[in-house]
């Protein structure tokens, strides 16, 4: 079901573009296994609504189990930060993140991972924005 509303988008939005559409990548992830700022994302980016952009990577990061990414427009180009590293195997906080994350109306981040946590079968975390542009991460 997911894949055939997919391909409805995508056909609709080919039939909708002008004929001298441009695409543009916003950002290249890295190529190689030890990526500081992620490798391989994974699900769809979500939207804060303020025009910064949220997703997952599956592998990268601190300890090559996955990051959350923020892109952001300065007025001139696109900027990726990496605003969380997972750790590696059967940690607390989860590792090698599936899915795509979930925005709420105050800026909190939702996702899950498939590995780690409590038996190492995946968690679901809430990372909210702590004021100083940073953020708290909390495994739910």
């Amino acid at each position: 079901m997911i894949r055939t509303l997919t391909i409805a988008f995508a056909a609709a939005a080919l039939l909708a573009a002008p004929a001298q559409a441009k695409y543009e990548a916003l950002h290249s992830f890295c190529t190689t296994a030890d990526c500081k700022d992620g490798a391989q994302p994974w699900g769809l980016p979500a939207t804060d609504g303020a025009g910064h952009w949220y997703g997952m990577t599956q592998t990268g990061g601190l300890a090559d189990d996955g990051t959350v990414y923020e892109l952001s427009y300065n007025g001139t180009r696109w900027l990726s930060k990496r605003i969380h590293s997972f750790c590696a195997g059967a940690c607390r906080d989860g590792s090698t993140p599936r899915g795509s994350l979930v925005v709420d109306m105050s800026g909190a981040l939702y996702g899950m991972t498939s590995t780690g946590g409590a038996g190492n079968q995946g968690t679901i975390f809430k990372m909210t924005p702590d004021g100083s542009g940073g953020w708290a991460f909390a495994t739910l």
